[in-house]
């Protein structure tokens, strides 16, 4: 797992910032030169109109996976009965766990409803059928007369996956880029079934409650490995006519990683921190371009899309155009570090600006290469308006507009790694036309 970053730390130190808001705001009354910011102003910049890529692989098959993934969460639900008393069934704990994972499900069930972008709803269903999962297998596990078995589980699980993958032929059509897509998709469902199938039996519980967090994860990997098989045939069955393309992918993902290596940021090696990119530039610390080229680090230092040997061709070809898009940048961050360009965060209508900049760039990609990675760029923007707004409705009055710091820096890396999506995109074509 790579280091954590601000970003994923910033929900967590959202709650820390909060409770200092009533020490701010005193330091406001002794300073009145300090600009401050009201909370409504965040709301307000974190409910403004977000953009709505269109989806880019080539086949659709969301709406028949979402079905799939819904009646097999109501399967699952089933086996739990709907108010568990302590009369059929022992412990509190698994009470307790059963109803609180049956909660968490039906919640996902809600958000997948409402799910903005069909990555987010595919999402909240997997989610819902492992919570459905650990639900079942918790409840069933509690029962004395049952011989609870997650390893059988996870090795049929294993089994199909296996037999998927070798079924699965690089076939496509005269579209090289549809075919780099759907394949592409289909290797990281694929990969990311087998990692939780890695993890499966690694909990620290015991007993019931142990069972339930096993078959959790071999859930979630049933879930990717479903995604991945529809897809496959979903995509198959479009072509009108075959033909062999893994030579084309093949040669693609090794030019694209020859240029994924040639364009790696000099410096930078995986023993150099994110403090010590920063500490480079002494005037970027704390400013919203230092915070976010710190970010960037996290996906420019140790690139795997530069590693050979990986039999993932399409995949490996798109980690490519991912990595270029984070080269390109740090690099832009680098720039402006580099010309005095340090934004300040003063007012909401500041923040409004760094986000509206985000929103632009997600708006300019036109291709499906480039939507395949600005889709992402939204649904993080999604996560970052929520971030926002879940730190404004824990703020009383008015707080230094700089501890807005980390969420216009969020913000400014969407920026500019959403506005280097088309050339990365252009390169990843142009690997395919040889």
């Amino acid at each position: 797992m790579p280091p954590q970053s601000r970003r994923a730390l910033l929900a967590s130190a959202a709650a820390g910032i909060a409770a200092l808001a009533g020490c701010s705001g005193l330091r406001n009354a002794v300073d009145g030169a300090e600009p401050t910011v009201r909370p409504s102003a965040l709301r307000e910049v974190a409910s403004s109109e977000s953009p709505t890529p269109e989806p880019a692989l080539p086949v659709d098959v969301v709406d028949d996976l979402a079905a799939h993934h819904r009646e097999r969460v109501q399967h699952l639900l089933e086996r739990v009965p709907r108010s568990p008393s302590g009369e059929e069934t022992p412990g509190e704990t698994v009470r307790d766990v059963v109803a609180r994972n049956v909660e968490s499900a039906r919640a996902e069930l809600s958000a997948a409803a409402d799910a903005r972008y069909p990555s987010e709803r595919l999402a909240a269903l997997r989610g819902a059928r492992a919570d459905a999962a650990a639900a079942a297998a918790t409840w069933a596990a509690a029962d004395p007369r049952s011989d609870p078995t997650p390893s059988v589980a996870q090795n049929a699980v294993r089994d199909r996956l296996a037999a998927a993958e070798r079924d699965r032929r690089y076939v496509g059509g005269e579209d090289s880029v549809g075919a780099l897509l759907a394949h592409g998709t289909v290797e990281r469902r694929f990969a990311t079934a087998g990692r939780w199938l890695d993890g499966a039996l690694e909990t620290n519980r015991s007993g019931a409650v142990g069972v339930g967090e096993a078959m959790e994860s071999v859930e979630r990997a049933r879930a990717y490995l479903d995604g991945g098989v529809r897809l496959y045939g979903g995509y198959v069955t479009s072509l009108p006519r075959e033909r062999d393309v893994r030579p084309l992918l093949a040669t693609a993902a090794d030019d694209l990683r020859s240029t994924a290596r040639e364009r790696r940021p000099d410096g930078l090696t995986r023993e150099t921190t994110p403090g010590a990119v920063v500490d480079g530039y002494a005037d970027a610390k704390g400013t919203a371009v230092g915070e976010a080229l710190r970010d960037c680090y996290f996906d420019v230092v140790d690139p795997g899309a530069v590693r050979t040997g990986d039999d993932r061709l399409a995949a490996a070809a798109l980690d490519v155009q991912a990595y270029l898009t984070a080269v390109r940048g740090f690099e832009t961050l680098e720039s402006r570090i580099e010309s005095g360009d340090y934004r300040t965060v003063e007012s909401g209508e500041d923040l409004r600006a760094f986000r509206q900049s985000a929103v632009e760039a997600i708006e300019a990609g036109r291709s499906r290469l480039d939507r395949r990675l600005l889709v992402e760029s939204a649904v993080q923007l999604g996560f970052d308006d929520e971030r926002l707004r879940e730190f404004a409705e824990g703020v009383d009055g008015p707080l230094p507009a700089d501890e807005l710091v980390p969420f216009a820096a969020d913000y400014l890396e969407l920026a500019v790694t959403a506005d280097a999506v088309p050339a990365a995109s252009e390169r990843v074509r142009a690997a395919l036309v040889g």
